[in-house]
């Protein structure tokens, strides 16, 4: 029903745009009017109707109208996506498979792989990109190794967080006294290596799929991590695909996870990531 709505409203804004003339000047949206905010605007989906634009706009228009409608479309299914996994609070029926999906995750101590990062700033309206590698082990930590736009290593271990920049500039905090920071790395290791009891003791959990295709959202239950993260949304198969954070400030951190490999062992370059001075 959710999913319905949005590409109903999507279709309609995009005809309606048409039927108030804006094909004439461009497909905005009205002033003051974000796009993708309903603007009031309603259309009459009969054939007639739609004739009626074909006078109104060229050929070239008319194209852009049907771009413009399915825009709405995709975003309409990325917005119900990430919202609908909190329909599903985790039960009966879905324990099983969110326990085998678990079980995934836990099957692999170390694992190699790309990310990209899109942080999106609610107050500026701005996203920022960045991409690279990382590594996850699961006893010791994970590192972000960034290539993208300015190379850095950020190496996150259980009480300690390194800053390594090139020259071979290190900066170590350490974590002692910080519950925030205990907690978040303490979250992240039970995340990535599965470990159901953890989460369930730090979260309200949401689940939806099967162990080869779902989604998990997760609500923070403890205020040193709700702290930092309002809510977090994964989606995945044998491994995590994407991780979304949303902040209490508004504003969100998305992950996209790539070309995974399971290493038995860490690389000795790899290993000198998590040595503290």
């Amino acid at each position: 029903m959710v999913t319905k709505c949005v590409l109903h409203k999507g279709l309609e804004r995009a005809v309606a745009t048409a039927q108030d003339g804006r094909c004439k000047n461009g497909l905005n949206a009205p002033p003051g009017v974000a796009p993708g905010e309903d603007h009031g605007l309603r259309a009459d989906f009969s054939t007639s109707r739609l004739d009626n634009i074909a006078p109104m706009c060229s050929t070239e228009r008319v194209v852009k109208l049907v771009a413009l409608a399915l825009f709405f479309l995709v975003a309409g299914l990325v917005h119900a996506t990430e919202e609908n996994v909190f329909r599903h609070p985790l039960g009966s029926q879905t324990e099983a498979a969110f326990r085998a999906t678990s079980q995934n995750l836990s099957r692999h101590p170390f694992i190699r792989g790309n990310f990209e990062q899109e942080r999106t700033l609610s107050r500026l309206n701005r996203s920022l990109r960045s991409s690279g590698n990382f590594i996850i082990a699961a006893r010791q930590g994970m590192v972000w190794n960034t290539l993208s736009p300015f190379p850095s290593t950020l190496t996150m271990g259980g009480d300690f967080l390194i800053q390594s920049r090139p020259g071979g500039q290190r900066t170590v905090l350490s974590a002692q006294g910080n519950e925030t920071f205990l907690r978040m790395a303490d979250v992240i290791s039970a995340v990535f290596s599965g470990d159901v009891q953890r989460l369930v003791d730090n979260f309200e959990i949401y689940y939806f799929g099967t162990a080869a295709s779902w989604e998990l959202g997760l609500v923070p239950m403890d205020s040193a991590i709700n702290v930092f993260a309002q809510r977090i949304v994964m989606t995945g198969d044998t491994v995590i695909r994407s991780i979304q954070i949303m902040e209490q400030n508004g504003d969100t951190i998305k992950y996209i996870l790539s070309n995974h490999s399971f290493p038995a062992e860490l690389t000795s370059d790899e290993q000198e990531f998590f040595s503290t001075p």
